[in-house]
């Protein structure tokens, strides 16, 4: 169900205080961007806002739910201007980590080479 909105003019809409639930671009920290239906949801009692980003030409729709203390800005705009966002931004529904390569060597000390620090035997000394 989505909440009603007037349409103020360029650049203001006044959205309905009873639920959250508008097209918006959201601004998290870390520089990312989203655009999309935006939503709060409360899970295991704690809040969160929904972005749900519509299917564009680059990706599939996928959903995030992102912990309001890492949103820097909710731009509420026109379903027309968010999808249009979303068109340009090619936002990753799961951002993929590939770590590099670690460097080749021995992975495994054997237990030979380790030496015993409580070690009295004195054949190791030179004599």
């Amino acid at each position: 169900m989505t909440a009603p909105f007037t349409d103020l003019g360029p650049g203001r809409i006044e959205v309905a205080e009873d639920r959250f639930d508008v097209w918006g671009i959201v601004e998290m920290l870390g520089h990312k961007i989203l655009a999309g239906r935006v939503s709060e949801h409360v899970i295991a009692g704690q809040a969160f806002i929904r972005v749900d980003v519509p299917e564009t030409p680059q990706e599939a729709a996928f959903t995030k739910l992102l912990g309001p203390g890492s949103i820097y800005a909710i731009s509420p705009c026109s379903e027309e201007l968010a999808r249009a966002a979303a068109g340009r931004l090619h936002s990753e529904p799961i951002p993929v980590y590939i770590p590099k390569q670690l460097p080749s060597g021995p992975t495994r000390v054997e237990d030979a080479e380790l030496e015993d620090p409580l070690d009295d035997d004195d054949d190791d000394r030179p004599r």
